[in-house]
């Protein structure tokens, strides 16, 4: 019996729904099923579901849940894997664990749902794309277990792999005419330096930056925080539309998925883990920019910040954000370009202008890419302190970001 019956069987699946036409394209037509079904069961940012998916493989993973493996079963399976020592300590208490997971994805598992799903994918032209895809995004992968295990895109899926060099374009919903400027010029020089524009659709400064990366021709793509067949606003739909007709319009969350609060904030990660960077325009200090910009510098993207006046609670998140040396101050469009590029500033950086901290974290780097954690571990440093250090000496031309991770200049 071949691998992929046996696999089936495991699955309790016939190979009837592994030849649906949603899956015709696929290298690995039941992975990508089986991603289907974790995309279904699972909420955004599930870390314990990601490390079972990593682990033992998405269908391994699906065919273990479908037939009741038992607590020991698990552990053998992840043990075997050589993963269990890294799930015990990330989650401490791995049998609780893994009892709330099954208890919350249970209710989820249905193949009827699924089946629903790959239809309607297939009556709206959306394409289900995840790591074996020709256009799959791979900086996703530096969100570790919070990496989605597909992406629902509506739209030109090639419009992924210009991500690989973009800024996300971030800020508040109700923009002042400054805002609506700098966005506007932000772009617009972005494009003509050849860069892609990431954004999350919604009113205000999002909707500005697609609007402008439209008009300028240049490749936009806007995550969702619900499923790709329900745009969001609904007073964006029509630039949305046209979003897909050039870019793309994504989501992790499968079709007919409300947006909510919790997905909001984990389309953020998205946002910010597609980009080169972030640049956040105008923000209020609790706002989801900020927690784009958070999620950004987490995984050691740059992020970027406009600064605006003291006056104006629109520039307060901006603000705070460059007061804190949490992002570097934009100028000007040639800024973005240049801090991507390395060239951001053409100080020569000796001993006598680094902090301790600085210091240390130039010590911890040699010329070959260097991780975030390996950096913490190696510097003796927190992630805070690290990332914080890090930003300074890009600002300074120190160091350069590379593959996910830093090394000297």
């Amino acid at each position: 019996m071949s691998d992929s019956n046996q696999m089936l069987r495991k699955l309790r699946l016939n190979n009837q729904i592994v030849g649906h036409a949603a899956l015709r394209n696929a290298p690995d037509p039941i992975r990508l099923l089986s991603a289907v079904a974790w995309s279904i069961l699972t909420e955004p940012g599930d870390e314990f579901a990601g490390c079972l998916r990593q682990a033992l493989g998405c269908a391994e993973a699906l065919a273990m849940l479908v037939n009741g493996a038992s607590r020991d079963s698990w552990r053998f399976a992840l043990s075997d894997a050589g993963f269990f020592e890294q799930v015990q300590d990330r989650f401490v208490d791995f049998a609780s664990t893994l009892d709330e997971s099954i208890a919350r994805w249970l209710p989820r598992l249905s193949m009827t749902a699924v089946v629903k799903a790959l239809d309607e994918a297939e009556r709206l032209d959306v394409q289900i794309v995840d790591e074996q895809h020709e256009h799959w995004p791979s900086q996703l992968g530096d969100l570790q277990l919070a990496t989605p295990g597909l992406l629902w895109v509506r739209g030109q899926t090639k419009a992924l792999s210009s991500a690989a060099k973009s800024w996300a374009v971030v800020g508040c919903r109700t923009p002042t005419s400054y805002g609506f400027d700098v966005t506007t010029a932000l772009v617009q020089g972005l494009a003509e330096q050849e860069f892609a524009v990431v954004s999350g659709g919604a009113f205000g400064i999002d909707a500005i930056a697609h609007r402008s990366a439209l008009l300028v021709d240049t490749p936009t793509i806007a995550v969702m925080a619900g499923g790709v067949d329900r745009l969001y606003p609904r007073a964006n739909e029509s630039l949305l539309r046209q979003v897909f007709d050039t870019g793309a319009v994504v989501s992790e969350v499968p079709l007919g998925t409300a947006p909510t609060k919790w997905r909001f904030l984990q389309r953020n990660r998205i946002i910010a883990a597609l980009s080169a960077g972030t640049v956040v325009v105008e923000a209020g200090i609790r706002s989801g920019a900020v927690n784009t910009a958070n999620h950004a510098a987490a995984i050691g993207r740059y992020v970027a910040a406009v600064p605006g006046s003291i006056l104006s609670p629109k520039s307060q998140g901006t603000n705070q954000l460059i007061a804190d040396s949490k992002a570097i101050l934009i100028q000007s469009p040639k800024d973005l370009a240049e801090l991507y590029f390395g060239c951001m500033t053409e100080l020569v950086v000796s001993d006598a202008t680094l902090s301790p901290i600085e210091t240390r974290t130039l010590d911890a780097l040699g010329f070959e890419v260097c991780t975030l954690p390996q950096i913490c571990a190696d510097a003796g440093l927190t992630s805070n302190e690290a990332i914080n250090a890090l930003h300074r000496l890009l600002a300074k031309g120190a160091v350069f970001q590379r593959d996910g991770g830093f090394a000297r200049a």
